[in-house]
């Protein structure tokens, strides 16, 4: 996949990484291998997602990669919250959802995964943690 040589490529040049703006089909675990990589296997450290919905501005959650993500890096023993402003509900299958002020006074990480209008118009305040950017269309 051409988002998996991007993520390869960018992440060892900083600490900023920007890949295509969806996770493409089947590479959900790789992109779990990528963020592992990111913050030295590190478990103590707590990782935000940033959208959890199946794309950018809807609730829908129905067949959602990110939940999928999110529940890989559940099961390989790290501390997962969420941030998706699209649902408001405090647990989306079982991952605490917060909002943005929160997740970011949460997290020690952050991935970004979809380009929810309000994290465009919020995006400076991601500079506060170390972000792992799934999208172009941030930064």
């Amino acid at each position: 996949y051409k988002a998996a040589s991007m993520i390869a490529t960018v992440i060892q040049e900083n600490n900023l990484v920007m890949v295509e703006s969806t996770i493409p089909p089947g590479t959900t675990t790789m992109v779990a291998d990528r963020i592992e990589k990111a913050i030295n296997f590190d478990k103590a450290k707590t990782i935000c997602v940033f959208g959890l919905s199946y794309k950018a501005n809807v609730d829908d959650l129905l067949n959602s990669p990110l939940l999928k993500l999110c529940h890989i890096l559940l099961d390989r023993g790290y501390t997962i919250i969420g941030c998706e402003p699209h649902i408001h509900k405090r647990k989306i299958q079982g991952i605490k959802n917060f909002d943005i002020e929160e997740a970011l006074g949460i997290a020690d990480f952050g991935v970004i995964t979809l380009s929810h209008d309000l994290f465009i118009k919020k995006k400076n305040i991601f500079k506060r943690i170390l972000i792992y950017n799934c999208t172009e269309l941030l930064f």
